[in-house]
């Protein structure tokens, strides 16, 4: 995941072995580097708009939903392993810069709604004393729910 992470690249999932192309000056043969297995992944270097692409309102929804899922999956994390930092960390800090797009684009309303539904879902497959520090807790119990769940990593 770092190597995706430290570069500007869209995954595109598919079934079949994948080829990631990584930079112009990469020097595997072609910018080329294979890659096999059930979730393979085909990495195209272009973080740009795709031309005469529009999305609708609810998919921008749903976007913002994955965004949000994605930055509360890595604060759950941190919040029960005590790990902080790392590709995780990256992967925050991009899925908090898209929300942050998403809000000018969709308005307060829409981000308040659409964090709701993920939290909601989210809460609702884990423990609700866990959910209820992570979300209101102090540093202090942040720390006493650490070393139940075995310390940090």
């Amino acid at each position: 995941m770092d190597e995706l992470n430290s570069s500007k690249a869209i995954v595109v999932e598919t079934e079949e072995p994948a080829v990631v192309k990584n930079s112009e000056d990469d020097p595997s043969p072609a910018g080329e580097k294979e890659r096999s297995g059930i979730c393979a992944k085909e990495v195209v270097n272009d973080w740009d708009e795709m031309p005469g692409y529009i999305p609708t309102r609810e998919e921008l929804v749903r976007l913002l939903e994955h965004w949000y899922r994605q930055v509360l999956s890595v604060d759950w994390w941190q919040f029960t392993t005590g790990t902080r930092w790392g590709s995780d960390h990256r992967l925050r800090y991009y899925g908090c810069a898209r929300i942050e797009e998403l809000t000018t684009v969709l308005g307060d309303g829409a981000v308040k709604t659409a964090i709701e539904v993920v939290e909601n879902a989210f809460k609702a497959g884990h423990d609700a004393r866990l959910w209820d520090i992570f979300k209101n807790g102090t540093p202090e119990q942040w720390e006493v729910v650490l070393n139940e769940l075995g310390g940090p990593l």
